[in-house]
Order: C-alpha cells, then sequence, then structure tokens
C-alpha cells in the first residue's frame, strides 16, 4: 500500500465520520460505507503488521537494460569457480578481448525475501580482470552451494531451477572493468594451513512424491549395496574425515538400516541410520541423516552404502553423499584452488609470484587479499577476524574451465517498459494466443487495460542472470509495480501465467521429461517428502510489497494472478475462446445470479457447518441482496453402500440449470469430489454444461496442478464446451479447520463491489480475500494454509453475476419493507393472482437506470425450511441448515425506462410454513451487456386467497414427442431419448411439488417407472403467456417398444395428460435432417448449419467442403453439448488446408453426426456451393 492509498483510506474515516454527524447515507449505502471503512482498515493492518514499506527507490531500477544496445553474447558455467575465456575464443565470438567485460549472477538462485540490500537489478557486472595474450578471468556462480547444519559437516545444495549458471560477455558497454576491491594485510609465514576441503556427491533422478523441488537418486532396492568413488587432494594423512548422507525410504513394515564403510572399513552404526516404517498416506518416505567421522588414509576415497530393509519397502534412494576433510593449502599443480577459513592468519604452499588471491564470500563484491608471497609461500591476515571466508587462489599461467557459449542476445529492454494494468506470461510457443487475450482486456467496455505478452526468456536475462528462476517474474512485476504506485505508466493490478508447472523444473526425471510441452515455473517448497509441508502456490509472486517473502503467511498480495494451465496451442486457443465466449454468449437466465453452495458428510458435520458460514457471509455481503443460494449436503440424502445416488441427481440438476458460483467444502482426490466420490473422474470429463460456473473448492489436491497428470479442476477448465471457467482450489491437503477459515473470508470477499457497483473480478475478490483472512473469532492472523490455494483463471474476469439491480417494490400495490420492520410484511398466498412492480437501478448509487428497456422474469419460491441432515459418514453428525423452498410459480414482463410490473399466480398448493419466501428476479436489456438482478426475501409465503376465482378449465399439452418434431408414434429412438413438450393454460400451470399428486410427471409403460421431477425442467414461455416447454432427459431405457404417459396440472388444480409410443433400438444412429449456409453464394465465409435429432446429447458435428473432383479442401468439427436441434455455426473462412484462399467456382459439402456415447454415425448427401470473389 502507497501514500496515496492510505490517504484515501484516512479521507473514508473522516467521511464515515461526517455521515454519523448528520445521518449519513441511506439503508445499503450505510452498510455499504461500513464494510468500506472495515476494508480500509484490514488494508491497514496488513500494511503496518507485515512491516510494508512504500517501494523501493526508483533509482533501484534501471531506467533501460545494459542489454539494450551493443553486442552481447551469453554463455554458462557448470560449476562454481574461476573461469578463463581465451582471446581467440572472445575473438570467434565477435568480442574485442581487452574490451570485453562480464556481466550477470550465474547460478545464484534468487531468494524469496525482497529487500533492497540483495535485490540484483538488470544485468550487474561482475569483477573479472583481462590478462593480455591470455583473456578475460572471473569467477562464476555454478548451480551448487553449500550447507552446514553442524559444524565440519557440509551437504550440498542445489539451484532448483538450473544446471548451469549463466553470464553475459559484451565489449560494447562503455562502463570501466569492475576490478576486485582490495581486504586483507600481509603477514609472515607460519604452518602451513590445513582447511575442510568439500565432496560431494548427488545424483538427481526421482521425486519422491512430486510435491516440492526434493530429487533424489540412486535405487537401492534391488541394488542394495552400492559404492561411491572420491579423489582426496592434498589430503592430511591421518586427519580427520566426515561424512554426511541423506538417505530417503518409504517402509510399509518393519525398518531400514543404512550402513556405511570407507574404503571396506564399516562405520560404527547410529540410530540416525535407522529408518522407521512409516504409513502416513501423506508422506513420500522419511530421511535416514547420518553423520560419522573416519580416519584419512591415502587420497583415494570409496564411500559404500548398504540398505537393509527388514519388511516391505516402496522406496530407498540415495540422496546425497557430502564428504570433508582436512586438506593442505597448497595451490595445485593447475594454479587454481577454492578454499574456505575461518581463521585471521592463513599460510599457503605452492604460492607463485603471479598468483593472485581472491575473496569471493560475495561474487558481487570480490577483494583481491594482500598476502605476503615470499619462498613459495603466501601468508596474509584477515579484515573479517575468526570468520568462515571463501577464497580463490589463481595463477593466469594455469589451466582453467572455458564457459560454453549459449548464443548471442538480441537487444532488450523490458526495464524500458511502462507499468501496464496487467502482464501476460506466455512460452512464446502460444504467445498469439495471449495477445489475443490480452486484446480481450484491451476493449473491455467496463475496465479497458493496458496489457504486455511476455516471454520468459527475456524475463530470465534482465532479472535473473539467465536462470529459468521464479523469482524473476516477480522481480519484473516488483519494478512494474513500484514505478507504476510512484506515478510512472498505470498500476499494475494482475497477473496471468498461461502456462502449468512442474516440480522438475531441470526437466531431470523421466515422467517430466515425457510431457514435451513448454511450462511456467511456479513457487515451491524445496522440502518434498511429505506433502502436508511441501506445496506449490502462485501467492509468492504476487508479494510485492519490500521485504516481503520472509514471512509468507502474513504477506499482502499485491496483485492478482491466475493461471491459465495450458500445454499447447490448441489448448491456448480453447482457453481464449472460452474465455471471450462467457463474456458474450452466455445464455441471458438467471443462472447468473445463482450460487451452489455444496458440502459432503462426516468429520463431525465441520464442512456442513463451514458452508453454512460461506453463504451467511455471501448474503451478508456487498451482492448479497442480488444472489440466489442453495444448499445441496450430501448428508441429507440416503447413503446406498458407499454412494449418494439421490445427492448426485441433484447436484448435477442444478449444475445443468445453471449457477454463477459453484462452492465445495469437503473431502477430495486430485480428481473426484466427496469421500463418497460424488462427482468421479468420469463425470468430470463429461461435465459438458452450458453455463459455466466458477467453482471454489475448499478441498485437498482438486487443483494440483504441478503433477504429471491433470488435476479435476483442470479437466473442467480445459473443457472447452463445459467444465468451468474459473477454480480455486488447493494443490495439496489442506487442513479443514483452516479451510473452513478461508471459506468465510472467500464468502465476505468474492462478490464484493467496486465503487462503481460492479462486481469485482474474480482474481481482485481472491486477492482481497487472502489479504483479509481470518480466523473465526475475527481477527486478522498469519496462515500459510491459504497459500496451498491456487486461482486457474483469467483474475480479470468478472463473474457472470450482472452489475445492475433489480428492486421488488410492491406487491398488489403494498409497498415492500423490511421483515424486521414496524409496517405490516406482504405475504403472498395460495391461488393469489398478484401483480409484482419494480425498478431496476444501479448497484452504485440506487438510482433508476431511465435507459433499461427489456425484459424482466420473476421466479417466486416458496417459504423458507429448516432441516436437519443424517450424521452419515465417518465421525458424522447432524447438522440443520435453513434452505428456500420450491419453485412455485414465475412471471414476465417488459421493462420500460427502468420499471416494470408483471402478474403472477400462485399455485393452490403451498407450503405450510410461515417463514420468508423468496422472489428472484432477473432482467436483460436489448442493449448489448447490460443485465441486473435481485433477490427479494422481506415478504412471507403463506395462507390461501379465498376470493380468488376458481379456476375450471384443464390445462393443453400442445405438443408432445422425442428427439425432434418430426417424430411420429413408433418410430425408433435412441436408449436415452430426450421429451419435448409445450404445455398452456388459461391461467399458470402448477409447478410446485407442495401438494400430493399434483406435480408434473411421467410415467413408462402405465407406471412401471415413474419421474416426479418434471417441473425441474420446465421452462416458462418468453412472451409472459402462461405456459412453457419441457425438456426432459429420458435415461435407463430397455430395448423395446414404450408408452410414455406426460400429466400436467394447473393451479386450479386441473389436469390433463397425453401419451406417445415408441420403440428404443439403443444403437439407432442419429438422424441428420439438414445442412445448409446462412447464404449462398458466400463472398467471405461460409456458416454452415447442421440440423439433427440429437437434442441436448454429447455429439461431435462435422462439415467437409470439397472440390468438384471429389478432394477434401476443409473440415471442421465441433465436439460438446449439443443445442436443441440445430448446431452452431461451423465457419469455413474459404481458405484451404493450406492456408489459400480457394478460387470462384462451385463446391460440394456434406455433414456428419456422431453421438459419442454409442459412437453411431450418420451423414447427408452432399450439397453445392457457390464461392464468389477471386
Amino acid at each position: 500500500m502507497k501514500l496515496a492509498e492510505i490517504k484515501i483510506y484516512r479521507e473514508l474515516f473522516a467521511k464515515r465520520t461526517a455521515e454519523r454527524a448528520t445521518g449519513g447515507l441511506k439503508g445499503w449505502a450505510r452498510k455499504r460505507s461500513a464494510r468500506l471503512l472495515v476494508r480500509a482498515v484490514v488494508a491497514l493492518f496488513a500494511v503496518f503488521a507485515a512491516g510494508q514499506a512504500f517501494g523501493f527507490d526508483l533509482s533501484t531500477y534501471a531506467e533501460k537494460s545494459k542489454l539494450s544496445s551493443g553486442k552481447w553474447v551469453k554463455v554458462s558455467v557448470s560449476s562454481t569457480g574461476m573461469y578463463q575465456i581465451p582471446e581467440a575464443t572472445l575473438r570467434n565470438w565477435g568480442l574485442e578481448p581487452s574490451k570485453t567485460k562480464v556481466y550477470g549472477y550465474g547460478a545464484r538462485r534468487v531468494p524469496d525475501y525482497m529487500q533492497l540490500s540483495t535485490f540484483a537489478d538488470d544485468v550487474p557486472q561482475t569483477p573479472s580482470e583481462y590478462v593480455s595474450g591470455r583473456g578475460v578471468y572471473f569467477y562464476a556462480e555454478g548451480p551448487v552451494t553449500w550447507s552446514s547444519r553442524l559444524t565440519g559437516y557440509y551437504q550440498p545444495v542445489q539451484n532448483p531451477f538450473t544446471l548451469v549458471g549463466y553470464y553475459f560477455l559484451s565489449d560494447s558497454d562503455p562502463e570501466e572493468r569492475l576490478a576486485p576491491g582490495t581486504s586483507g594485510s600481509e603477514a609472515e609465514a607460519g604452518e602451513t594451513t590445513v582447511f575442510l576441503d568439500r565432496l560431494y556427491h548427488e545424483l538427481e533422478r526421482v521425486s519422491p512424491g512430486e510435491n516440492g523441488f526434493l530429487l533424489v537418486g540412486e535405487d537401492f532396492r534391488l541394488t542394495p549395496q552400492q559404492s561411491f568413488e572420491f579423489q582426496l587432494t592434498d589430503a592430511v594423512d591421518g586427519g580427520v574425515g566426515r561424512i554426511q548422507t541423506s538417505f530417503v525410504s518409504k517402509i510399509v513394515s518393519g525398518e531400514g538400516r543404512v550402513s556405511h564403510s570407507i574404503n571396506g572399513t564399516e562405520l560404527s552404526f547410529s540410530s540416525a541410520d535407522r529408518i522407521a516404517a512409516n504409513t502416513d498416506i501423506h508422506s513420500a518416505g522419511l530421511e535416514s541423516l547420518s553423520r560419522k567421522t573416519f580416519e584419512v588414509k591415502g587420497s583415494k576415497l570409496t564411500v559404500g552404502i548398504r540398505f537393509t530393509p527388514t519388511g516391505s519397502v516402496s522406496s530407498a534412494n540415495l540422496n546425497y553423499i557430502g564428504i570433508s576433510y582436512e586438506r593442505k593449502l597448497k595451490l595445485p599443480q593447475s594454479k587454481r584452488l577454492q578454499f574456505w577459513y575461518d581463521r585471521m592468519k592463513v599460510t599457503m604452499e605452492g604460492a607463485t609470484e603471479g598468483m593472485r588471491l581472491w575473496d569471493v564470500t560475495d561474487p558481487m563484491a570480490i577483494t583481491a587479499v594482500s598476502a605476503r608471497i615470499a619462498d613459495g609461500k603466501a601468508s596474509w591476515q584477515s579484515s573479517y577476524g575468526n570468520t568462515m571466508r571463501s577464497y580463490v587462489a589463481w595463477d593466469p599461467k594455469g589451466t582453467f574451465p572455458t564457459p560454453t557459449l549459449e548464443s548471442n542476445v538480441s537487444a532488450q529492454n523490458l526495464h524500458g517498459l511502462k507499468t501496464p494494468d496487467m502482464v501476460i506470461f506466455t512460452p512464446a510457443e502460444w504467445k498469439n494466443q495471449a495477445e489475443r487475450l490480452a486484446q480481450v482486456h484491451r476493449d473491455d467496455e467496463i475496465d479497458p487495460l493496458e496489457v504486455l505478452v511476455l516471454t520468459p526468456q527475456q524475463i530470465y536475462n534482465e532479472f535473473s542472470s539467465g536462470s529459468p528462476d521464479v523469482q524473476a517474474f516477480r522481480k519484473l512485476m516488483k519494478m512494474l509495480y513500484d514505478r507504476g504506485n510512484a506515478g510512472q505508466g498505470k498500476k499494475l493490478r494482475y497477473a496471468i501465467f498461461m502456462g502449468r508447472p512442474t516440480y522438475d523444473p531441470r526437466l531431470l526425471t523421466a515422467d517430466v521429461q515425457a510431457l514435451k510441452y513448454p511450462m511456467l515455473p511456479s513457487w515451491f517448497s524445496d522440502s518434498g517428502l511429505n506433502e502436508n509441508t511441501a506445496f506449490t502456490s502462485d501467492d509468492p509472486l504476487s508479494f510485492l510489497e519490500d521485504d516481503s517473502g520472509l514471512y509468507q503467511g502474513r504477506d499482502y498480495l499485491s496483485v492478482a494472478i491466475g493461471r491459465l494451465p495450458v500445454t499447447s496451442v490448441s489448448e491456448a486457443r480453447n482457453a481464449v475462446d472460452k474465455i471471450i465466449a462467457y463474456s458474450n454468449k452466455m445464455p441471458k437466465t438467471s443462472w447468473k445470479n445463482s450460487v451452489l453452495v455444496f458440502a459432503d458428510d462426516q468429520d463431525s458435520g465441520q464442512h456442513m457447518t463451514q458452508a453454512n458460514t460461506m453463504a451467511d457471509n455471501f448474503l451478508s455481503g456487498d451482492s448479497g441482496s442480488d444472489i440466489f443460494v442453495r444448499k445441496l449436503y450430501i448428508d441429507q440424502y440416503e447413503l446406498v453402500g458407499n454412494h449418494y445416488p439421490d445427492a448426485k441427481t441433484q447436484l448435477f440438476r442444478q449444475l445443468d440449470e445453471g449457477v454463477m458460483l459453484w462452492t465445495f467444502q469437503g473431502h477430495a482426490a486430485a480428481t473426484s469430489l466427496t469421500h463418497e466420490q460424488v462427482v468421479t473422474y468420469q463425470d468430470l470429463n463429461s461435465m459438458n454444461l452450458r453455463h459455466w460456473p466458477v467453482l471454489y473448492a475448499a478441498t485437498c489436491y482438486f487443483l494440483r496442478w504441478d503433477s504429471t497428470t491433470r488435476s479435476g479442476a483442470e479437466i473442467l477448465f480445459a473443457n472447452p464446451n463445459g467444465g468451468v471457467i474459473a477454480a480455486i482450489s488447493a494443490t495439496r491437503p489442506a487442513y479443514i479447520s483452516l479451510n473452513g477459515e478461508l471459506s468465510a473470508t472467500m464468502g465476505r470477499n468474492l462478490l464484493n463491489r467496486d465503487d462503481r457497483g460492479y462486481i469485482v473480478p474474480i482474481g481482485e475478490g481472491y486477492r482481497q480475500a487472502k489479504n483479509d483472512y481470518r480466523n473465526m473469532s475475527g481477527h486478522l492472523v498469519s496462515n500459510e494454509n491459504k497459500l496451498r490455494y491456487v486461482l486457474l483463471g483469467d483474475p480479470a474476469l468478472r463473474m457472470a453475476l450482472p452489475s445492475h439491480r433489480v428492486v421488488l417494490e410492491s406487491v398488489d400495490g403494498k409497498a415492500i419493507t423490511p421483515l424486521d420492520g414496524d409496517d405490516e410484511p406482504v405475504t403472498l398466498m395460495a391461488r393469489q393472482t398478484a401483480t409484482l412492480k419494480g425498478r431496476v437501478v444501479s448497484a452504485a448509487d440506487g438510482s433508476t437506470l431511465s435507459d433499461f428497456n427489456g425484459t424482466v422474469n420473476a421466479t417466486v419460491y416458496d417459504a423458507e425450511e429448516s432441516y436437519t441432515t443424517r450424521g452419515n459418514g465417518k465421525d458424522g453428525q447432524p447438522v440443520s441448515y435453513d434452505q428456500q423452498g420450491n419453485r412455485l410459480t414465475v412471471g414476465t414482463a417488459k421493462v420500460t425506462n427502468g420499471e416494470f410490473s408483471m402478474t403472477v399466480s400462485m399455485p393452490a398448493e403451498i407450503a405450510n410454513n410461515y417463514r420468508p419466501g423468496a422472489i428472484n428476479l432477473y432482467a436483460y436489456s436489448t442493449a448489448k451487456g447490460k443485465e441486473a438482478a435481485g433477490v427479494c426475501r422481506q415478504l412471507y409465503v403463506y395462507g390461501e386467497d379465498y376470493d380468488a376465482v376458481p379456476d375450471t378449465q384443464a390445462p393443453e399439452i400442445e405438443k408432445m414427442y422425442l428427439n425432434h418434431p418430426s417424430f411420429v408414434n413408433g418410430q425408433e429412438v435412441n436408449a436415452e431419448p430426450v421429451l419435448l413438450a409445450r404445455v398452456r393454460d388459461d391461467r399458470s400451470i402448477n409447478m410446485s411439488v407442495a401438494g400430493v399428486g399434483h406435480a408434473m410427471s411421467l410415467s413408462l409403460d402405465g407406471g412401471e417407472k415413474t419421474w416426479g421431477d418434471v417441473a425441474d425442467y420446465f421452462t416458462p414461455l418468453s412472451d409472459g403467456s402462461a405456459g412453457g416447454d419441457i425438456l426432459y432427459p429420458l435415461s435407463g431405457l430397455k430395448e423395446g417398444y414404450h408408452t410414455l404417459t406426460l400429466r400436467v396440472w394447473d393451479n386450479g388444480p386441473n389436469s390433463t395428460s397425453a401419451d406417445i409410443e415408441f420403440f428404443v433400438a439403443p444403437y439407432v444412429a442419429p438422424t441428420v435432417y439438414e445442412v445448409y449456409t446462412d447464404k449462398n453464394p458466400v463472398d467471405d465465409c461460409a456458416n454452415f448449419y447442421v440440423v439433427h435429432d440429437r437434442p441436448d446429447r454429447n455429439v461431435t458435428v462435422s462439415v467437409e467442403v470439397y472440390n468438384l473432383m471429389g478432394r477434401m479442401l476443409w473440415k471442421q468439427s465441433e465436439s460438446g453439448r449439443s443445442e436443441m436441434f440445430t448446431s452452431m455455426p461451423l465457419t469455413w473462412d474459404l481458405l484451404d488446408t493450406g492456408g489459400r484462399r480457394v478460387p470462384r467456382g462451385i463446391y460440394l459439402y456434406r455433414a456428419t453426426v456422431t453421438d459419442k456415447e454409442t459412437g453411431e454415425t450418420s451423414s447427408t448427401e452432399t450439397r453445392k456451393l457457390a464461392v464468389r470473389g477471386l
């Protein structure tokens, strides 16, 4: 947060104080002001509690990158130490040796902790020396560093992002060569210093649990005894050697023992060498960390390791061996040596007159040590006392490795970018699709954004010295964020990563190598043995405040980050198409303000209790008066064996009807939901929904997007014709109680509205929720469980909830007033014919939208009811919850100048329950993009209108058929046909299920099978007249002749029925009635439409175009859930398969429809199409 933002919050405090003094805002506006005030306090707390500053000084960042001009060459080094680039090599690379300087910091890992003192900007020059006739020398940092947890014992630490370190060479930069500084002082020679040299062996081949960056090596299950050779140069004979080994094993039963030998001599066994059995399902194994000493004899060292299990073992791998031994400080024959020493006075043998001695403890601040060289010895005194320092001694006449040429570097200048609103990171392979997405946001009518699209390599070059370190993205965003907040350009608000991450960014494991697609890194834990502590998250990349990254559980998310985990150009195209379609092509119905709260059983009912809290928070938030919430708790339904068939049916029915937001609390696997798998892997792959919800799943694993197989959330997002548009869920196991806290804060924030009344984008709601994380006592707390949750999707995309509000003002002339007020509340009664009046208003200030002209739909729901669940499952416990009653009736009217009036007829039977009812209102305008929604809960549904005029006229079933209007009695149909019927009445069709025997119903063969949920598939007529259409999917029909009876009722109640007969042939092929184009001849494109008899079915529709010689020129297929009878258009751009525009002439085309569930296929005859133009 910056000073300007704090000023705004201070003004808000002052404004709120003034409002209190004068009476201030009224009603919902006052509540909204209070909520903003709370957010102000939260935001200020987040700033000061985390000790955040106000951005690095802008002079920290170069105005332009050094790589922006001149000749640049990129080289790599495989290990840490001194390197020489001979003059001839430099000339071959196109560089003038005497002018060539070295830039970068190799494979040094960029730290999580973002503090100014360690922030390396751009490609800083590293100290080097030019020696005429020989070339350029410099000290390079490779991918391995050292760590010590016990004095004298060392372990290698690998950079998880790269196998080499990168540097940049240039002879164009006018900057002076950076020479080492000076340190130390000459001293009298003493006894030759002995230091502890370090060696290691580490083979990274396997990820134990695919959890974090940890990789292990040799497998000891089939080869239980293995040996490893080391060379001990200039070792002190009889000196002390130390060995530290890390061995990882998953032991199912019994135990494992790790034995060590040195040159054939067994070392003593200790408790640290024992690995116990481990049945923790979240653990990939336990580590044996052994430390032992041995006597050094000679220069060769053979380390033997033997693994002895006593029971069942699922894995056993060596992680690393670390060796330290006493070595004489003596310049070797190669005339280069790196060593470490922690005493003030040092004496070295073998010194030469031309030897340089550098202190390289800080490789970016190397100093030349002043030493006395005489009689082949160098002696000096350290400037740093008895602290551990790292040195290199080298003579230009020695032998040195040469860096490997990687490439010439084209001019680039990310440092010269102006701060945008959004940045999209994408592999070059699908950059064009990222640009399409960027243009969508640039053209957004509500909030047009400035968007940058960047590929990774340039980011790595300027922000992580060429290494593919994930922190490079964060450093770039930090620069843009600080500049934007200082007034340079826009304020950075969003970032999108367009690719999957991986726990193995170096591609060392066979499983990841086999994926063969570009990936974009994410933040990971370094550990990897237990998924309860090892996880991945994109949140740390959003920590852009000063000094962030050290305490991640309390760090502030500065920008909203989302990821589109695509793996190919076609997937990237589908993702962008889906985002565009969600914004422009989704059906205009009340699904756009519907919320489904779905919860699991077991665990003392915690999941349902948390779901109740989340629903309550939705309803008390900014959009509470705009949304209709339904709860679906599987514990309410009968548990049959280990399944909830009725709960599953109800879940998919509600998803089919459409919900804007789908939340889930409970258990999950990576590809299933609920402990009883109410949603299976097969369900995820076939969830071809017409209305795409945003999914929030407070559960484990469901967004494990770094695995080699796709997670459930990814499967849903990758479905171009269904699934979800975005998801928030966990990448690893998450804790139930902490999930409840996160769900509560998501309930408070996901549906917030901005100052203009628009619902905040998904990523902004996610960001606000993470920053507003509180425990159940309402206190802001630090918590790392929330980091396991990530956002899959476009963070700048808004949920489908309309931006405007529909307000119901009166019923039969009686004003709607609060139920807890002094006025008598409005009551809707059975048999009543009521007039509803209301307005469409701005959600920002409540003013009538006088330019809103369109249609409003109202759905009346029965009185609220209370339920208590069954307490099924392990540690199950009944939970009580409230649920709005069933749908009773609907109404439709025109909206004129923002106002409407409609008539609704109540059914004869309603619940005898004096509790609030609800009317859900949805309106859409003839003007593009204008929609409104609202829910009125300030009324009762109770009693009966005894003055109502009796209804004696039965309804009428106008049409009834299967699959297509051409259906005739006795016709063959597939095993899962769709019943279509239109019904009318002079007053109103009964949709209530409150009365016994008066609900819409279907019966098969005289009652052999019945369906009583037909009303859920009834859609009222759009013109507002009394009637509607039934579209009911039948299933489970046996082969043979059948009779189907439909019975419907009006609100009299009067009924009518109708029958149809048909023959089920399970493998009957689809009928393709027609394929046509919207125009013929065509000049620029042809839109093909296919008419078939597979409504609401998973089909593939294909169109092929041929020339008159029979050669196919073009083909396009679309798969997914079909519309009623006519497919969406397949568009031919008049280009052949080679991308060439076809010449004018006559062409042939035909269509094919394939039922994806049976495999049956039908094609049309060919038709002719004339093409004009070229």
